[in-house]
């Protein structure tokens, strides 16, 4: 009997122990979530503004500047009009060198003569004087310079296109550089074609566009 309360003690020893070492579950409490969405929902967003907000109103602004920049007719016109190049000679040009041909062409001269005779010791001396005028009537049908009439308008033909390949190039390449604020030089280069009215038309264009600071509220 002694032996067998003995070994009931030990089985009762053993089995504390082995409750005392045994491993419990973390428990989670149901507010932990809600506390830290508490925590969440009083951060306040507008402190974490998407830093290109302000270079897209820099692009808006741009583009609204682009928009309103002059067209790139009004651009040949100006370029035109500084070069002399506007329109085409005047049809009168050919007209007035064939009607050349009514207008005479007058010539002076004088002239001394002298006469004597053996007989007669005294000399005689006399001045003559000569006008004379020619008309050309044969320019009235055709004149030599209306071929330098027809040359010079090529000349001017073929101005103007080359002016206008290079205005055209310049405005454009001045409207792709604009977004990269390297549009400085195509600038002063249309200002040089037009004579000063390239920047005169983009001051009229900037007073009409509204400049509208980031975050601020539009009337």
């Amino acid at each position: 009997m002694r032996t067998a309360r003995v070994l009931v003690a030990i089985l009762a020893l053993t089995g504390c122990t082995s409750s005392a070492t045994r491993p419990t579950a973390p428990t989670f409490a149901a507010t932990d979530g809600l506390e830290e969405d508490d925590q969440n929902d009083g951060l306040d967003l507008d402190d974490h503004r998407d830093p290109l907000d302000g270079r897209d109103d820099q692009q808006d602004q741009l583009a609204a500047r682009l928009e309103k920049a002059p067209h790139v007719a009004d651009v040949l016109a100006a370029a035109y009009a500084a070069a002399g190049l506007t329109g085409r000679l005047p049809g009168h040009v050919a007209m007035r060198a064939r009607l050349g041909g009514l207008v005479p062409w007058v010539s002076v001269r004088t002239g001394r003569d002298t006469s004597w005779h053996d007989e007669d010791p005294d000399v005689g001396r006399g001045t003559t004087l000569e006008v004379r005028a020619t008309w050309r009537l044969d320019r009235l049908v055709f004149d030599g310079r209306e071929l330098q009439v027809v040359a010079l308008e090529a000349a001017r033909r073929r101005e103007r296109r080359r002016l206008a390949t290079h205005v055209i190039r310049t405005y454009f390449a001045w409207k792709r550089s604009a977004s990269r604020s390297h549009s400085a030089e195509a600038g002063a280069e249309l200002d040089a074609l037009t004579a000063g009215w390239f920047s005169e038309a983009l001051r009229r264009t900037a007073s009409e566009v509204r400049t509208v600071a980031p975050g601020a509220a539009t009337p």
